[in-house]
């Protein structure tokens, strides 16, 4: 299992072998969906009781969507052989998809097209409200020293915040309002061969 996202009592679950597991009841009971792939489900995102997106590791697919609850999912192709990472929409509509190269993908018709915007290589995960403010994580790679990395971005001024923290990758991001958040990371060895996790906090975005 790979990623879960949840709203309201609504629940879904992804993971490789094309698993998807669904929950009406906060979880209490779980119940597979069928959709008929062996390609492994990368990351979900649950925008209300019915709507919902998965992202994928395909030749051809990238996308599915469902508008009923899981009953049946249209198929949408961004860019094959690429190494997706996350995908978040704010929502039925307007949404982002990430790959580790620092792409960044944006639909505004609920995945009909995407538009494209470089941000950093080390592309890791994504977090956006719903007001629009969104937020990237994931390391940059300056000779044998990595630095986590994250940028801000503001829909308000169309502006974004670019800042590296910490030597260490960072995995996630949540973010409770638009000023506070908390952010993930670390890897197996640092520079001094032990292992190294960080969990920071911010409370001004």
């Amino acid at each position: 299992l790979n990623n879960i996202d949840i709203y309201n009592n609504v629940g879904l679950i992804v993971g490789d072998d094309g698993t998807i597991l669904r929950t009406e009841n906060y979880g209490s009971t779980w119940n597979n969906i069928s959709y008929g792939t062996s390609y492994d489900l990368i990351d979900v995102k649950v925008v209300n009781e019915e709507s919902a997106y998965i992202l994928l590791e395909s030749g051809s697919v990238q996308v599915l969507k469902t508008i009923d609850g899981g009953l049946s999912w249209q198929e949408y192709s961004i860019a094959t052989n690429r190494t997706w990472k996350a995908i978040d929409f704010i929502d039925s509509m307007n949404g982002v998809v990430i790959r580790s190269d620092g792409l960044r993908y944006i639909t505004e018709d609920g995945g009909v097209t995407w538009n494209t915007m470089y941000i950093f290589p080390g592309l890791k995960n994504i977090y956006y409200l719903n007001n629009g403010f969104g937020w990237y994580v994931g390391y940059y790679q300056f000779n044998d020293v990595t630095l986590g990395q994250f940028i801000r971005y503001d829909p308000g001024n169309y502006s974004t915040i670019s800042q590296k923290i910490a030597r260490v990758p960072l995995n996630d991001i949540y973010f409770s309002d638009s000023d506070n958040g908390w952010a993930a990371g670390g890897n197996r060895y640092n520079i001094a061969g032990i292992n190294r996790d960080v969990l920071l906090h911010t409370n001004d975005g």
